[in-house]
């Protein structure tokens, strides 16, 4: 069975699911050694120096990212930015926060296919951006947790399979940044970072991305097959789905953090999601695989 570990201070907070079956360098598949959940409160900070043979793949789910790289210059990350970095090559330094910082992040441990596969998936080296589309990311992270969570033996083959399909879909995202415009990938931003407010509107994400309501419309039915209140309405159900799963709180204090204003239209709208109720689906979820 995998390993899990739940770490919390003053300043961090992270909740670790370890691959624990045995390191096999013949292995024909990508190696994860961990998923991680991490909060990082506003006091944390960490100095360069340290370093770790490991790649990580990592993404902002929430707050900002304010880093200082190696010559002292500061930037900032914010929601759905995506980066793969070589912690045996790290050389940055993370200052305090000035909020929480909300990540998810994979280890792979090294090994010749990954290095072959990041070389042909990223030419121009290890992608560091603003994902267009976060939501498929997170996707993909959470589909890694739920392989390590599963009781029995991992499944090598399977979570290799996920760890390349995270790869893979962040390559495409990275190839696509040059055709998605502008004022949807400003929309996809402010909705990743806005869609717990319950007044997150139409009109907000569209003075967000600089267009109109009617203009945003036709951008998000080109490009995502969708509408701005279905998409706003998915992430608030995914978010929801994810905070049934893997924590306790409350299905009141998830409805308000999932942006609905009130408990009894939160149930409703996940009914006719999800197909049963929050309270149903969070007792199957939490059901021994």
């Amino acid at each position: 069975m995998n390993r899990r570990r739940l770490a919390k201070d003053a300043t961090f907070q992270e909740d670790y699911w370890y691959n624990t079956s045995e390191v096999q360098p013949e292995f024909p598949g990508l190696d994860i050694y961990a998923f991680c959940h991490s909060l990082l409160m506003p006091r944390w900070s960490q100095n360069a120096g340290t370093t770790f043979n490991y790649i990580m793949a990592s993404l902002i789910l929430s707050g900002k990212e304010e880093i200082y790289d190696e010559f002292g210059k500061k930037s900032f990350r914010h929601v759905g930015f995506f980066a793969i970095t070589d912690l045996n090559e790290a050389k940055r330094t993370l200052i305090h926060q000035n909020e929480t910082l909300e990540r998810y992040f994979v280890l792979f441990h090294v090994n010749r296919l990954l290095h072959r596969t990041l070389a042909e998936l990223f030419p121009s080296g290890l992608p560091k951006f603003s994902a267009p589309f976060p939501q498929k990311l997170r996707h993909c992270f959470e589909d890694i947790r739920r392989v390590l969570r599963k009781k029995g033996p991992t499944d090598s083959h399977l979570l290799s399979a996920m760890g390349f399909k995270l790869l893979t879909e962040a390559a495409s995202q990275e190839k696509s940044l040059a055709h998605v415009p502008l004022p949807l990938t400003l929309a996809l931003r402010f909705l990743d970072s806005n869609f717990s407010k319950p007044d997150c509107s139409r009109t907000s994400v569209a003075n967000a991305a600089r267009v109109n309501v009617v203009t945003l419309g036709k951008l998000f039915r080109e490009h995502l097959r969708t509408s701005i209140n279905r998409y706003l309405t998915d992430l608030r159900i995914e978010k929801a789905r994810q905070l049934l799963e893997f924590t306790s709180e409350s299905i009141g204090n998830i409805s308000e953090r999932c942006g609905f204003a009130y408990a009894y239209y939160f149930d409703r709208v996940f009914r006719a999601t999800v197909g049963m109720t929050p309270l149903k689906y969070r007792k199957q979820a939490k059901k021994p695989k």
